[in-house]
């Protein structure tokens, strides 16, 4: 029987087994969302191309770079570091599907975040 504590076994499992996967092809892959009942696991993959920076080229990351202006941000800015809530943070891509809080951000500790566009024009002034 699968149950949450099996799916996190397995996830932490995959995160190993992917590391010569991501070496042996040259990408990032990141496991994404693990849905599950009582009999399968459903698990989704994203694998990434290494940028020369050496940031996950993600589809988030793409649409930073393309969309960033939209939002009277700066291409440049992918990647960048700000600091917000006592956190230092890394801006990793922009979701121009979420209503309000678009730019996705990963801070120092590993932990993911999604800001505003208009507070990270603030952070990053």
């Amino acid at each position: 029987m699968i149950d949450g504590e099996k799916v996190e076994l397995m996830r932490a499992y995959l995160e190993v087994a992917l590391t010569g996967f991501e070496e042996h092809f040259g990408v990032q892959v990141e496991i994404g969302r693990m849905s599950y009942s009582a009999s399968n696991v459903n698990i989704t993959l994203q694998a990434s191309e290494i940028g020369t920076d050496g940031t996950a080229l993600t589809r988030e990351a793409e649409a930073f770079k393309h969309s960033a202006h939209l939002y009277d941000m700066s291409p440049e800015w992918l990647g960048a570091h700000f600091t917000a809530m006592g956190k230092r943070f890394k801006i990793t891509g922009l979701n121009t599907r979420a209503k309000k809080y678009k730019v996705q951000a990963i801070a120092d500790d590993g932990t993911r975040y999604k800001f505003s566009h208009k507070s990270i024009r603030e952070y990053m002034e």
